[in-house]
């Protein structure tokens, strides 16, 4: 937190309309977490981080202007740990919400289960669910042996392949799935794909 003053998040002559810890989830240090909060947490985030602010007003977004999740869910504000979040990995801190993407899984997705990140942007994208791209331009980044497109080998059109057009399609389970790659004839008489890198 290099640079960082504590008056920059918290309030040094207190008001009743401007309470002292401007930042944090409830108005006094003596009361519990998770009172009404009178300012709203990333309102006082984004004076600094208005690039993450700009994330968060794109379609697929955490629902932080909602009031439904807050900086502090994530992030270590007062920055105590070696990375700003409050726990030791990113999929760490993403399974506390989303424990069903953790797993154990026969077969893993090995960026699922190294960083999230490598796929997800967290504060907020344009393609659905956080991705950092549409999901067969995201997937290419890795799978770059992966025949994509509606073509047959020989050149012509396959229109069952048309139908299976984007990897989701057949991959389902992209976190991870205790069955092979879930996948099958493809219409050209190949068969689908192992799910790895």
């Amino acid at each position: 937190m290099e640079g960082v003053a504590c008056t920059d998040c918290h309030n040094p002559h207190p008001t009743v309309e401007v309470p002292r810890f401007v930042n944090i989830r409830h108005e006094s240090v003596h009361r519990p977490k998770r009172l009404p909060m009178s300012v709203n947490e990333p309102d006082v985030c984004y004076e600094c981080h208005q690039k993450i602010f700009a994330l968060t007003a794109l379609p697929s977004h955490h629902p932080l202007k909602e009031w439904r999740i807050h900086c502090s869910d994530c992030h270590d504000l007062h920055g105590q740990n070696e990375s700003d979040l409050v726990d030791i990995s990113v999929n760490a801190v993403c399974y506390k919400c989303h424990a069903e993407k953790e797993g154990p899984f026969v077969f893993e997705h090995p960026p699922a289960s190294e960083n999230c990140s490598y796929c997800h942007e967290p504060h907020g994208t344009v393609a659905n669910n956080l991705l950092r791209q549409p999901p067969v331009f995201l997937c290419l980044r890795c799978h770059t042996g992966h025949r994509s497109g509606v073509y047959d080998t020989d050149g012509s059109f396959d229109m069952q392949r048309n139908l299976y057009s984007d990897c989701t399609d057949c991959h389902k389970q992209i976190h991870g799935s205790d069955l092979p790659s879930q996948t099958g004839n493809l219409g050209s008489g190949t068969r689908g794909h192992r799910l790895t890198r």
